[in-house]
């Protein structure tokens, strides 16, 4: 079925980084013909803008009983060709993890998407959003104490819905994003925003975190 689907005609196609470590180990290999790739590293400053590509490092056969360790961070690999079934383990290891999955388009080899690993944070994001949705204005005290994410698409996540919900509560909070959120798209985003929306607030006092 794999080789069938291999060979027959397909739509676009993209190169997945998961962000996470995994091992493979391949009892079966089915003759597969794997192609590996590399992208810049993903680390907690990660900027789809400066992405950059992904390219191709090396295209081989595998063999039954092979190993293959594959750094999500950075690396990933498409399963060019088969000719029979595959059987493999495979095991994922979180720790270190990046905070996105990116996927690249196999033609153009630029970025195309990016999505979260942290399943906690992608929780968060969509109760706020419920919230929002919800119009539970009475949530704006635990919608701003998740301002405090680690994760920097969770941070401009939240802060979207909270202006939906309650701009005038939102504003101090998006001011102090604009000045001294760590992430440099988050504070670009959060700038832009004021610029937009509310260039003739009062300024107030807003002091950047240290």
């Amino acid at each position: 079925m794999l080789a069938a689907k291999k060979a027959g005609p397909r739509g676009a196609t993209s190169i997945g980084l998961t962000g996470v470590t995994t091992l493979f180990r391949y009892l079966r290999s089915g003759g597969a013909t794997i192609s590996f790739w590399e992208a810049p590293p993903i680390t907690d400053m990660f900027d789809a803008s400066r992405a950059g590509n992904v390219r191709l490092v090396e295209r081989r056969a595998i063999e039954d009983g092979e190993e293959i360790v594959i750094d999500g961070r950075y690396q990933s690999f498409i399963i060019d060709h088969a000719t029979s079934d595959m059987i493999f383990f495979q095991a994922l290891v979180r720790v270190d993890a990046a905070p996105v999955a990116a996927e690249y388009d196999s033609k153009t080899l630029s970025l195309i998407g990016a999505s979260s690993t942290d399943e906690a944070s992608s929780r968060v994001q969509m109760m706020v959003s419920l919230l929002r949705t919800m119009e539970r204005e009475d949530a704006v005290p635990l919608i701003v104490a998740a301002l405090d994410s680690p994760h920097f698409y969770t941070r401009w996540h939240i802060m979207r819905e909270l202006l939906a919900l309650d701009a005038d509560a939102a504003l101090p909070h998006l001011r102090r994003m604009a000045a001294g959120d760590p992430h440099p798209e988050v504070r670009a985003a959060a700038q832009q925003t004021l610029q937009l929306f509310f260039a003739d607030a009062p300024a107030g006092d807003v002091q950047c975190p240290a």
